[in-house]
């Protein structure tokens, strides 16, 4: 059985207060950070790929596809290795992808809607989640730094809420 430290609580609900603003006040460091992460793990995976190949000789001896792991090692490492330099190509690319992503889906259920129109009576707010989607889209492509921050002030949010919570428990522990 858990028990609940008082001093313990008053500490996450600071600590969560503080990771919440840094995330919303310094987004985009946020995202690099996050990005660069990445990078690092994809080349330490890429890095551990191939010397576990070279340890395990048999691999190589025996098996066909011995080079294709080496391969796919090195190339591994050398996309974490671009990730972790400009991490900023790889934000904007991921943007770019889902701005276009969320066009095409748009246009998708745009048509699905159209052609169901012949059949059955369709409402025209039915139209309404495909024209926000392509919207969406849109903004997506042609905004992609600001619409990269979106998800850390959301996370910043969540977190400032959990801080608020985590205090006013600490507050009914405190009193009770």
């Amino acid at each position: 059985m858990a028990t609940y430290s008082v001093r313990g609580g008053l500490f996450r609900s600071i600590l969560l207060l503080l990771v919440g603003v840094f995330l919303i006040w310094a987004r985009n460091i946020a995202a690099t950070v996050v990005v660069m992460s990445m990078g690092g793990l994809i080349a330490a995976y890429g890095i551990s790929l191939f010397f576990s190949v070279q340890r395990e000789k048999y691999i190589m001896r025996h098996d066909k596809f011995g080079w294709s792991l080496i391969v796919f090692a090195v190339l591994c490492v050398i996309a974490g290795l671009f990730i972790l330099i400009r991490p900023d190509v790889l934000i904007s690319f991921l943007a770019f992808a889902i701005g276009i992503l969320l066009v095409l889906y748009g246009l998708y259920r745009t048509i699905a809607l159209i052609s169901l129109s012949r059949s059955i009576s369709i409402l025209f707010w039915s139209y309404l989640p495909s024209a926000l989607s392509m919207v969406a889209g849109v903004v997506v492509i042609f905004l992609p730094d600001q619409v990269a921050a979106l998800p850390f002030i959301l996370l910043g949010l969540g977190f400032i809420l959990n801080a608020v919570d985590e205090f006013l428990y600490y507050l009914r522990i405190k009193r009770g």
